[in-house]
């Protein structure tokens, strides 16, 4: 790891570069984005939200998030499927340097990154789910005019809001809702109130069980978008199972390119799971046979292990080369067998 690097630093050019603050995992980053683009098309709904890859080196453009998991980290921006969570594309976060797409240069940042994302769907009829950072009465006005649609929370204090949209009371349960053309404003009163836009909702309502048991009657925007939102949150939730990061590494593109490793493993998962329907097959075992599978590939064949065991047949690849663990089944006597391997003994002899 100490010598693994991505591009030549004597032909940096800064003034020249596309990405000056991600110069030295450039490449590798384009050639990801355009392959998580290119081998799958995302279903009809689609999330956008923030991952947070934990770091704590010194970088001008690391992020504190009080609310992650991580706290201190590189921020990615991420558009994923909704019900697979397959990454689709994504944004890293270099502070002022961050290079959005020259197209939406005079809009805020919030509406920069939605769009820089969601360039390529625009007009295709996809459905977005966002939270408030992101939602706006102005980037619902973009997304219609490019017949896209979205919902999600919104900030109360953004312009162009109804006038005392925000501080006018209404009572536990109700709804108090705006429409312009295809645009609604709504607010419904919970235990706080909740604020939401949307351009494919109404102001009706529908019977929900919480975990209480009890039956509350919600907003149907408000159950659509706790069901669509987790599309990010998926993907962080399985990867963080099996972390491709380490913690005693301080270079900062070297754990970005480990965080790219998790993503392709991620995404590589959910295609094979679109060709083979009927296997069902979980992400550790998927890794655990990229890893045999990669051992077998670029192993020496021509290397051999003597071994103190006597066999008449030829040793399987993983005692010839690299080995690795495999799984013992189950017996009546043991639940959890274990034996001894065969390369490690023959070292110690």
């Amino acid at each position: 790891m100490k010598f693994l690097h991505f591009t030549n630093n004597e032909e940096f050019d800064k003034d020249n570069h596309p990405w000056p603050k991600l110069n030295k995992i450039y490449d590798i980053m384009e050639h990801l984005r355009n392959k998580f683009r290119n081998l799958y098309i995302p279903d009809k709904n689609l999330s956008i939200d923030e991952s947070l890859m934990r770091f704590k080196g010194r970088l001008s453009w690391k992020m504190f998030i009080a609310k992650k998991r991580a706290r201190f980290g590189l921020k990615f921006f991420v558009v994923c499927e909704v019900g697979t969570g397959y990454i689709a594309d994504f944004l890293i976060y270099t502070g002022n340097g961050t290079v959005y797409n020259p197209k939406f240069a005079n809009y805020p940042v919030s509406t920069k990154i939605v769009l820089h994302l969601m360039d390529r769907f625009l007009g295709q009829g996809y459905c977005v789910t966002m939270d408030n950072y992101y939602m706006s009465p102005q980037l619902a006005d973009i997304f219609i005019s490019e017949r896209t649609d979205l919902y999600g929370t919104v900030n109360k204090m953004r312009k162009d809001l109804p006038p005392n949209f925000a501080n006018e009371k209404i009572p536990k349960g109700d709804v108090l809702a705006y429409q312009s053309g295809k645009v609604m404003a709504l607010k419904w009163q919970d235990k706080k109130s909740v604020f939401l836009m949307s351009t494919v909702h109404n102001a009706s309502s529908r019977l929900v069980k919480c975990k209480s048991k009890k039956t509350v009657l919600k907003p149907i925007v408000v159950c659509d978008y706790n069901n669509t939102m987790g599309g990010v949150d998926l993907c962080d939730q399985e990867m963080s199972y099996y972390p491709t990061l380490r913690k005693q590494q301080g270079k900062y593109y070297i754990k970005i390119f480990r965080q790219f490793m998790g993503q392709s493993l991620w995404n590589a998962y959910i295609l094979y799971k679109k060709d083979n329907p009927l296997k069902n097959i979980t992400l550790l075992d998927f890794r655990l046979q990229i890893i045999e599978l990669s051992i077998q590939k670029y192993s020496d064949r021509n290397s051999s292990v003597h071994s103190s065991r006597c066999s008449s047949t030829l040793n399987p690849m993983r005692l010839t080369a690299r080995h690795f663990a495999s799984h013992i089944p189950p017996n009546p006597i043991k639940k959890e067998p274990r034996r001894q391997c065969a390369v490690c003994c023959s070292k110690k002899n």
